[in-house]
């Protein structure tokens, strides 16, 4: 079976003990680093402009400063104790 070129990840809903529910699963980028993700509903939802989800990099360990790609910033995500976005990210 061909993989479908778009698809860039998977998410499996889990359920919580509260019964609740949110996804985890992760994305490939591009060069093949894999960012695992957590998604959960936005509990702080006030009016239709506020998300319907949050998602959330979890546990994500940026690579060794020798193992990144040579992209001309520093390849740090927005958030991180950096103040750069990685370039290289498909969206």
């Amino acid at each position: 079976m061909t993989k479908d070129p778009n698809e860039i990840g998977a998410l499996w809903e889990k359920k919580m003990r509260n019964g609740g529910s949110f996804f985890s699963g992760s994305i490939t980028l591009a060069d093949g680093q894999k960012i695992p993700l957590v998604i959960w509903p936005n509990g702080y939802k006030k009016n239709a402009h506020h998300p319907d989800y949050i998602v959330k990099i979890s546990d994500y360990t940026p690579p060794a400063r020798g193992d990144r790609k040579e992209t001309g910033d520093s390849g740090e995500f927005a958030g991180s104790t950096g103040s750069t976005v990685d370039d290289n990210c498909p969206f």
